[in-house]
């Protein structure tokens, strides 16, 4: 949830004001709120999804690349370089 609050207004405007599948109208605003959502977004998804070829996984786990390599049977060299966030970077 707290990631969402470093991409400009994703958390305090867009979510909120916005019509997400799942996220009643004006609801996003909170963490609270967020975290709620999320948590039963990934219930959704292992629900529909779930079973051999479905994986679920914490992209803030050091770990997730050689899970998810293992999972997939392939190295993920790339991971944590695309999609990076330069405001994150420049706080660094």
């Amino acid at each position: 949830s707290q990631s969402m609050l470093a991409w400009s207004n994703l958390g305090t405007e867009r979510l909120p004001g916005s019509a997400i599948p799942g996220l009643p109208a004006g609801f996003g605003e909170t963490s609270k709120q967020r975290e709620v959502w999320i948590e039963g977004h990934y219930a959704t998804l292992a629900q529909a999804l779930g079973g051999a070829a479905y994986m679920e996984f914490d992209v803030g786990d050091p770990e997730a690349p050689a899970k998810i390599g293992a999972f997939l049977g392939r190295a993920l060299p790339w991971w944590g370089k695309l999609n990076a966030n330069p405001l994150r970077e420049d706080a660094a």
